[in-house]
């Protein structure tokens, strides 16, 4: 009985590791393409007071950005940049 929990115990484990890297490396790579851009800037305003997940949304579905989430998670990341209101132009 005591080898069947150690063995359930290690595949969790294993299983929370892998979801952990794969997590890490989707951030990762999501985070280093380039901006999907096109032929015009585009621009986008973010509002005085907008929250971080509306902006994320905002710039996700102008097509400045690939994923809200991985914005999110990398905003949360380093804390030590603020987000701030304005209108903002995204070149190619």
């Amino acid at each position: 009985m005591k080898s069947l929990v150690a063995k359930t115990f290690a595949v969790l484990a294993l299983a929370a590791v892998a979801a952990v890297a794969s997590g890490a490396l989707w951030v990762e790579f999501d985070a280093v393409r380039p901006f999907l851009g096109g032929k015009a800037p585009v621009l986008v305003d973010v509002p005085p007071g907008t929250r971080s997940i509306v902006i994320g949304r905002l710039l996700e579905d102008s097509g400045v950005i690939r994923s809200r989430y991985t914005f999110l998670i990398l905003h949360y990341i380093k804390r030590q940049r603020t987000l701030k209101a304005g209108t903002y132009s995204f070149d190619k």
